[in-house]
């Protein structure tokens, strides 16, 4: 469970990928270069829990869309957190 004493461990580790479970599609794979928190805010990290989804500008996720299309929103659930 996260609390704020561990929050920023989370927030300050590097990576290109996060997983989210969108409502239609569990456990998807995300570069986080084509993510926005949902709704947008400029807060320069994702953290677990907090509700993602796939920037209006991608139009070809480097994973692959799935099931997901730019009006699935997401909660991320990987471990990692990643700035982008």
């Amino acid at each position: 469970m996260m609390t704020p004493e561990n929050e920023i461990d989370y927030c300050a580790i590097d990576g290109e990928k996060m997983t989210v479970d969108f409502p239609e599609y569990k456990s998807w794979n995300a570069a986080v270069p084509e993510m926005e928190l949902a709704p947008s805010t400029d807060s320069g990290c994702f953290k677990i829990g907090e509700r993602v989804k796939v920037k209006a500008s991608v139009t070809s996720p480097k994973y692959g869309w799935g099931r997901t299309t730019h009006r699935s929103v997401g909660v991320i659930t990987g471990k990692n957190i990643y700035y982008y």
